[in-house]
């Protein structure tokens, strides 16, 4: 017994000795692991995430197109407009991916130093097509390759915008940057004259600006003047061969001149550049397909779809490409992708509601057409397809209504439509429209619903269905300035440098092409 009592009380005395040391242990090592500690990173789709470790690191973030201020405002868009967003970063750690409203953004080389951005930042470039509205707040999204993500948002204020920039210009009229935001600002105003002014005053203070090259050149184009935007396109080559975004903008300059051929050879040397380039991609595919190559077209649309698969255009045009081969089934199913990432598309409804209507979808087919002119009432492919529905279910005097107003805004019908029509009703002699309502404008904010189109869409050839061919900013508070034009610039006009651009041939038509989309 006195044996089993000596063990019992050795075996506390160790087990009270494991305890003492082991809280020792513990103790010291947390005090003097306390010093370097180091937050991990936690993943958010929601919130910026920094890690501690990483507090000095700083990223800066400008909108060019269209431009920001330093004060959390952008100059918006006065109507809903189909037009890629770009703009400039600054950081001192690598950038993985750049989104802008939940698009991926594609990236480039840009020496270009963002508002209060220091030196010795690594700048890039980034653009991605989304639509803008009047209301559109834009976020941009900035994630390293550490996982670590900087949400910059910017608010649609063209008073404020323009009173900063302006502000920022007056201090240092002989800056490059000044000059050039405040370009930037006058070109999504439709200031045109003045925007020229400033862009040329970029040049002239700094040749080698790539940049204010390649801005002239848009804002040419933006003023439907796309021999001058060539010739600029190209003299960025002649700057910085590496620049390739400025030679996808010189494709679409062949493209609008009609010479596919040679607006092919630009898209696929972008690609060069940077093969997972999916508007490039898309675009070298309408290429093919407006020389009738429906094979290389679809290959193309579908490598677009690999690299974007929210590319509501590619499937627009992917789903013609199908509807050329007859095959009706999947061109609805590619048809239907495109409205569902882009619900406000009217031409993706009008394509929808035309692949219905081949199937004799009426009923289907209907409710496309009439969800396409709720969206843009004076859509004169939409009044085709309705005629030609309401044809099919007996309706002929609401199909006579429909082809009636087609012509009042300018399409032709089909002529056998219009024969089939009159041995089952005579034309009235009214000529009975309907009654076609101004556009208004939709509300959304932040639109992140896919890639919308971009401006002059190759038309669609599916048959004859009637489809038309480092801070997180809370919103700013104070007001801005009356707007003030510069009286150095307001008349002028400007050409492009001496080397010619050429006459352009026939311009594209189609659902988004047919006139250029203002401001």
């Amino acid at each position: 017994m006195r044996r089993i009592t000596i063990l019992w009380a050795v075996i506390v005395a160790s087990l009270a000795v494991v305890l003492l040391v082991g809280y020792g242990c513990r103790k010291s090592a947390e005090q003097s692991a306390a010093p370097i500690a180091v937050e991990q990173p936690t993943a958010s789709t929601e919130q910026t995430t920094t890690p501690a470790a990483a507090t000095t690191d700083a990223a800066y973030v400008e909108l060019a197109r269209p431009q920001c201020n330093d004060q959390g405002y952008y100059v918006p868009v006065t109507k809903e407009f189909e037009e890629p967003v770009m703009g400039y970063a600054a950081t001192s750690r690598p950038v993985r991916t750049i989104m802008v409203n939940n698009v991926e953004a594609e990236t480039f080389n840009a020496q270009y130093q963002p508002f209060n951005a220091p030196a010795g930042l690594t700048p890039i470039g980034f653009r991605a097509p989304l639509t803008l509205e009047p209301d559109t707040i834009i976020t941009v999204d900035m994630t390293d390759v550490d996982g670590y993500t900087m949400e910059t948002v910017y608010y649609p204020g063209r008073e404020q915008t323009y009173a900063r920039v302006h502000e920022l210009w007056a201090a240092a009229p002989n800056d490059v940057y000044a000059n050039y935001r405040l370009a930037n600002c006058f070109t999504v105003m439709g200031d045109y004259g003045d925007a020229f002014v400033r862009y040329h005053r970029c040049i002239d203070l700094e040749p080698a600006f790539v940049l204010g090259a390649y801005f002239l050149g848009l804002a040419f184009c933006d003023d439907d003047r796309w021999d001058d935007g060539f010739v600029w396109f190209r003299h960025c080559g002649e700057i910085d061969p590496a620049f390739y975004v400025a030679r996808y903008d010189l494709g679409r300059c062949y493209e609008h001149r009609g010479d596919f051929a040679d607006a092919a050879l630009e898209f696929q040397a972008v690609l060069g550049f940077q093969p997972r380039f999916a508007e490039a991609h898309w675009r070298l595919g309408q290429t093919y397909a407006w020389r009738n190559n429906w094979d290389g077209a679809a290959r193309e649309y579908q490598a677009a779809l690999q690299y974007d698969p929210r590319f509501a255009p590619a499937h627009r045009d992917l789903g013609s490409a199908y509807a050329h081969r007859g095959n009706w089934a999947q061109a609805t199913t590619e048809y239907r992708t495109a409205t569902g990432f882009s619900p406000r598309n009217a031409g993706f409804r009008t394509d929808l509601g035309g692949a219905l209507a081949h199937q004799q979808k009426w009923n289907e087919a209907t409710a496309q057409y009439q969800a396409a002119l709720r969206i843009n009432p004076q859509h004169a492919g939409a009044h085709q397809g309705l005629a030609h529905a309401m044809y099919a279910t007996g309706n002929y005097k609401e199909a006579w209504a429909h082809v009636h107003t087609a012509q009042g805004l300018g399409a032709r019908p089909s002529g056998q439509l219009v024969q089939q029509l009159r041995q089952r009703m005579p034309e009235p002699t009214s000529r009975s429209q309907v009654r076609v309502a101004r556009s208004a404008p939709s509300v959304q904010h932040a639109r992140s619903s896919g890639r919308s189109v971009a401006h002059y869409t190759a038309p669609s050839r599916g048959g004859s269905h009637g489809g038309g061919g480092g801070m997180h900013y809370a919103a700013p508070s104070g007001g801005g300035s009356r707007h003030m034009s510069l009286s150095s610039g307001g008349g002028r006009h400007y050409a492009a440098p001496s080397r010619g651009g050429g006459s352009h041939g026939g311009g594209q038509s189609g659902d988004h092409g047919n006139a250029r989309n203002k401001r």
